[in-house]
């Protein structure tokens, strides 16, 4: 009698293989083991032979399949690397919802890849199986704002948020909303989703960017008193703040100040912004409207 420390890996290993080859039979273990050898040395292509062949033996030997599926992925031949995830899915997932979650999560491998298309195809699966699913869903927006696609974006945005109970990605998906519509030029519909991340989820760490965009959307819908309410609340609420998005909040804050005939007010936002970010790339033009609001003040001179 052979007595087996059951702390020994190599013993679990020798035991794992045994059973393995009573399921799957000894010539799918043999062309598995010769393939899994290769993988280790990084021989993808003489990989990708044994774990064929291992699969010729028992397609349904669901630990070829995966490393077959891996051996393409570092082949870069991702056709095969997909087709093979979906056999493996197949073997895999025993209901619907495992299926949903296995094409999101090959989705997602799409998505990090930046084959947005092929990311799209696996998530619109996921999402069929199962609808209310606001990681899919998200990431489906995702997919589609990276390709510029910013109503198809929006829709799915929005869906995150009204198709679903308040989740992890409820915030995310307003600011996201938000922002397509900003960039669709409905100034209007994006001030509401901003608006909307503020009073929801004053603590979001979105609410920064969220005022930032919202200023943005009040000035380019042409409502200067908006933007004057929430740039000022922005310097108060972010004193020390010093982002790329703070130079903005000033330039707006100046021009909101100067389209509302408030001359005074904006030459002061002008100075402060030449002072403290004597870089700014519009500097000219902050210049000029520094100089024209001294104009309307009566200060020849000094303009």
């Amino acid at each position: 009698v052979i007595r087996i420390d059951s702390f020994d890996n190599s013993a679990k290993h020798f035991l794992n293989n045994c059973l393995e080859e009573k399921e799957y039979g000894r010539g799918t273990l043999k062309h598995f083991n010769a393939g899994y050898d290769y993988y280790l040395k990084g021989e993808y292509d003489k990989a990708t032979e044994e774990f064929n062949r291992s699969l010729d033996y028992n397609p349904e030997f669901e630990k070829a399949r995966q490393f077959l599926s891996r051996s393409y992925y570092q082949l870069n031949q991702m056709n095969e690397y997909r087709e093979e995830r979906k056999k493996a899915t197949e073997l895999k997932a025993s209901g619907e919802e495992e299926k949903a979650e296995e094409y999101y999560k090959l989705g997602y491998e799409f998505y990090s890849l930046k084959d947005y298309t092929v990311a799209v195809e696996e998530l619109e699966k996921a999402l069929t199986i199962k609808g209310d699913y606001p990681h899919a869903r998200y990431l489906l927006a995702e997919c589609y704002f990276q390709q510029k696609e910013y109503k198809l974006a929006q829709v799915e945005y929005e869906r995150v948020v009204t198709d679903s109970a308040i989740n992890e990605y409820t915030d995310d998906a307003l600011w996201g909303s938000g922002w397509c519509y900003y960039l669709l030029e409905e100034y209007e519909e994006a001030a509401e989703r901003f608006s909307k991340v503020l009073k929801d989820f004053p603590q979001s760490n979105l609410a920064l960017q969220a005022s930032h965009k919202l200023g943005k959307s009040y000035f380019k819908g042409n409502n200067y008193l908006e933007t004057i309410k929430i740039y000022q609340e922005f310097l108060e609420k972010y004193p020390e703040y010093q982002g790329e998005e703070i130079e903005e909040v000033y330039y707006l804050l100046g021009q909101a100040y100067f389209r509302s005939g408030k001359y005074k007010e904006a030459e002061e936002v002008f100075n402060n912004l030449l002072f403290f970010f004597p870089g700014f790339e519009l500097a000219s033009e902050v210049k000029y409207y520094n100089s024209l609001s001294l104009f309307k003040e009566n200060k020849y001179e000094e303009a």
